[in-house]
């Protein structure tokens, strides 16, 4: 987790840890670059800004090369209208947040998405996010379309089964 205002995405991470996910911080994309190399995850939050690199850039990255390239990632956006209406056991979890600056102006009554936020997450998706959620979405929310990201990507491993004699061991 990289921040330099860890606090905006602490109820999202506190909300991952109540469902039993482990959550590691790190302060830049070259830390988490160093733990994925020591590490395997399960999960990669990303916000717009990161303190040494810009989110999408690094989500564009990490889709390019390396054991991420499969990875869920989630990126994290500042602020975005609320979507249209459309737990595992210990997972791991990194999660990369960073200043954006000062949040955009609230929408004028009568008005649409605001472009600017609508293409920065059309930026991360064509980047290879699997997911965009916003900081000021409901937590609930943002916890399911996690879980549901989870469900998507993981691969189920296959049974497997130890036979000795008339005796089966299934792990």
């Amino acid at each position: 987790y990289a921040s330099r205002e860890p606090n905006r995405a602490a109820v999202i991470l506190e909300a991952l840890q109540g469902a039993g996910m482990s959550v590691t911080v790190a302060q830049k994309a070259k830390e988490v670059h160093g733990l994925l190399a020591h590490r395997g995850c399960d999960l990669l939050l990303v916000g717009q800004k990161l303190v040494d690199e810009d989110g999408v850039e690094f989500v564009k990255g990490l889709r390019t090369k390396g054991p991420a390239k499969q990875m869920p990632i989630i990126a994290i956006v500042e602020h975005a209208d609320q979507p249209a209406v459309s737990a595992s056991p210990s997972k791991h979890a990194y999660a990369l947040f960073g200043r954006g600056g000062p949040a955009p102006a609230a929408p004028a009554a009568g008005t649409t998405v605001s472009k600017d936020r609508a293409s920065v997450r059309l930026a991360f998706f064509q980047a290879g996010a699997d997911e965009c959620l916003s900081l000021n979405w409901d937590t609930a929310e943002c916890l399911a379309r996690i879980k549901a990201v989870l469900r998507r990507t993981q691969s189920s491993a296959p049974e497997e089964l130890i036979k000795m004699g008339d005796i089966e061991l299934n792990l």
